[in-house]
């Protein structure tokens, strides 16, 4: 049996879910109510596999715990919850194109690093328009990285320029995965 919460499956963690959650295609707040509505009964949901499930899971803490013994300072960033979600997003959605370990580590610190320092700037909403894609999306991460960690437009915003950073290029839209 799946692992539960509140007596529901937690299976909305899927791709198929949290592309959902990130697209906007949804109509109301409740939708994650829904989704685990959906699928309290597992055995009822002929494409969910559970060992799937739980592989991926495995695949992605695998990604994070060798990312930590490379550098363990990332411990610090991973304990902020808006910064786990979207770490956690980038390896969920990006599997196809995650960069290797060696690389993303470096980088993904230097973002970070980057993304504190301007949360510590006092001009974050006026300095959005800023020369460089890179330091854009440092702003845009910022600025979205207050407030509730899981809404949905802070989230996708984040989302979008962890890639942007982390690959040099917009991310995909994801409805083809």
């Amino acid at each position: 049996m799946a692992p539960t919460h509140r007596g529901c499956a937690l299976v909305s963690v899927t791709k198929h879910h949290h592309r959902q959650l990130l697209s906007g295609d949804h109509l109301h707040h409740g939708l994650l109510d829904d989704i685990y509505a959906g699928y309290e009964d597992i055995s009822d949901q002929s494409t969910f596999v559970e060992d799937d499930f739980f592989d991926e899971v495995e695949r992605i803490k695998a990604y994070v715990r060798e990312a930590l013994n490379i550098d363990s300072d990332l411990r610090n960033y991973t304990r902020v919850q808006s910064h786990f979600y979207s770490l956690w997003g980038y390896l969920a959605l990006e599997k196809n194109r995650l960069l290797p370990v060696e690389e993303f580590v470096p980088k993904y610190a230097s973002f970070l690093t980057d993304v504190s320092a301007a949360i510590r700037a006092d001009s974050l909403e006026g300095s959005v328009e800023s020369p460089t894609p890179y330091r854009q999306a440092v702003i845009k991460y910022a600025v979205n990285a207050r407030g509730a960690s899981t809404d949905l437009t802070p989230r996708t915003e984040r989302y979008n320029a962890l890639i942007l950073a982390l690959h040099g290029t917009p991310g995909a839209t994801h409805e083809d995965h």
